[in-house]
């Protein structure tokens, strides 16, 4: 889970997977990112259904909304990595997985983009 310093500021950060029913959430609409997202620790799994949320259906669009402050996101880290090593950008949840699924329907979404634009 990936959001900016001032959105935690503003929304508070969570600390665990229920939490983020209190929390604005980016989620990107391709590829089986929806509104359920379901975490994983230690063999239990908790499921959490998103009432309040932006949806994206470009991949670009979701650091954009997260830059932007307009909620938390299911982002690999790499997506962030310059600017969560500047702190530009925060993760939180990091003790929980996602399904990989979820990750890599991103991954291969900003992967199909950046070979579009570089054709």
């Amino acid at each position: 889970m990936r959001g900016t310093p001032a959105y935690f500021a503003r929304a508070g950060e969570p600390t665990a997977p229920g939490e983020l029913s209190a929390h604005q959430a980016v989620i990107y609409a391709q590829k089986g990112g929806g509104a359920i997202w379901i975490f994983r620790r230690d063999g239990v799994e908790i499921s959490i259904t998103l009432e309040r949320r932006l949806r994206v259906s470009a991949a670009e669009g979701v650091p954009a909304a997260v830059f932007a402050g307009a909620g938390v996101a299911v982002a690999s880290e790499w997506m962030f990595a310059p600017e969560l090593a500047d702190g530009t950008v925060k993760a939180v949840l990091q003790d929980w997985e996602l399904p990989s699924s979820r990750k890599s329907s991103i991954r291969r979404a900003v992967g199909q983009t950046a070979r579009l634009a570089s054709a």
